[in-house]
């Protein structure tokens, strides 16, 4: 195998297994938070949003697949959830594509964007 692959395979399967985890934990957290624990929806999406934040990051860090750039990982991630409400918006309402393929098409380039932005910015150990 070419070392260069290498490289990227490593991270690539750090950075995905921690979105799965996370994507299911998010979904975890919201159900508790607010349909049983019964907290309002706006108050529990933000305790989960916040937290899950500050989280991931110190889990990127701890895993070894970031290097300590807070500033760079905040940038990103803030980027990418409003270009996810634009092109989602863009899709649904300028093509007439159906919400449930348009959030997954946005969603998955998203998933990789955000890959490429932190090899971009050298955050990948």
């Amino acid at each position: 195998m070419n070392l260069s692959k290498n490289k990227l395979i490593i991270p690539f399967t750090k950075y995905f297994t921690i979105g799965v985890t996370f994507t299911l934990l998010n979904i975890f957290l919201m159900w508790l938070l607010i349909d049983i624990l019964g907290l309002y929806s706006a108050i529990g999406a933000s305790i989960t949003v916040v937290g899950l934040f500050f989280l991931k990051y110190y889990t990127y860090i701890l895993t070894n697949f970031m290097k300590r750039n807070f500033m760079y990982y905040a940038s990103i991630d803030i980027a990418s959830r409003i270009l996810n409400v634009l092109l989602v918006w863009f899709l649904i309402e300028v093509f007439h594509i159906p919400t449930v393929y348009s959030s997954s098409a946005v969603v998955l380039f998203l998933f990789f964007g955000r890959f490429i932005a932190f090899k971009k910015f050298d955050l990948l150990k």
